[in-house]
């Protein structure tokens, strides 16, 4: 969902005895068909297989994975709604290290300049590493790379399952360290200027810690750079938590 009420999800649809993933937009009059697994892609070859979660911004585009049958790649991330559709980034294609994009992240997150933050697997002579990307206007960015020296101290040894975006061109996500202050934290920031915000097991200004990161956790980027995600207890006397990197209250 966006700010108008908005909203864009895949749904199972039967069509004689079988079953079809199809991608709708929801403009808050009338519910739009937006594309279906098996539909052809005209302008870029093969046809639509698996169709991921979508993520959708204030002016209506939506962007999602899928899969391609018999396509120029096996899959990559589309746009499609306010805009027309449209391949994005596709696997096999080039990282700005020169290393090749091999498969995405379940889910992608969208701003409203239509810049697009995902999570892929990269690939060179074999070797494959993890790494946090972000494509828009002023094309493919690299955010974070598994191995690369990580804000804070330590270096990023795996990413949370999808990164989130927010205004200004603020990319938050979730990395496993290596030699840093805690084995996880939470990262956010713009391309090239990424922080980190949060360690687990991190001393809190007013007391206590922070607790253990949830499963598969998302840090979910906001307005404003807020940024928040959740903790959960291990052992009695800890407990379940949800934190918040918010602005201060505008005076």
């Amino acid at each position: 969902m966006n700010d108008n009420d908005e909203l864009s999800f895949v749904a199972s649809v039967r069509r004689g005895r079988d079953l079809l993933d199809v991608l709708y937009y929801w403009n808050g009059r009338r519910l739009q068909r937006l594309m279906a697994e098996r539909d052809l892609l005209l302008r870029i070859g093969g046809t639509m297989d698996q169709i991921g979660d979508p993520a959708l911004n204030n002016s209506g585009v939506v962007a999602f994975p899928a899969t391609i049958f018999k396509g120029p790649a096996l899959g990559g991330i589309f746009v499609a709604g306010a805009r027309p559709l449209h391949l994005v980034v596709g696997s096999g294609d080039r990282a700005p290290d020169g290393t090749m994009i091999l498969r995405f992240s379940e889910r992608v997150a969208i701003d409203d300049e239509d810049g697009i933050a995902f999570g892929a697997h990269l690939g060179e002579n074999g070797a494959t590493r993890e790494a946090v990307l972000r494509t828009g206007t002023e094309g493919l960015a690299e955010i974070a790379v598994e191995g690369a020296q990580a804000p804070g101290g330590g270096r990023y040894a795996g990413f949370g399952p999808w990164p989130t975006i927010g205004p200004g061109g603020l990319t938050a996500f979730i990395a496993a360290l290596d030699g840093g202050p805690g084995p996880l934290a939470a990262f956010a920031g713009p391309a090239g200027d990424v922080r980190r915000v949060a360690t687990m097991g991190e001393t809190l200004p007013q007391g206590g810690t922070i607790g253990r990161f949830a499963v598969n956790a998302v840090a979910a980027a906001g307005a404003d750079g807020a940024l928040t995600f959740a903790t959960v207890a291990q052992k009695e006397g800890e407990r379940n938590a949800i934190y918040c990197r918010c602005p201060a209250p505008a005076r």
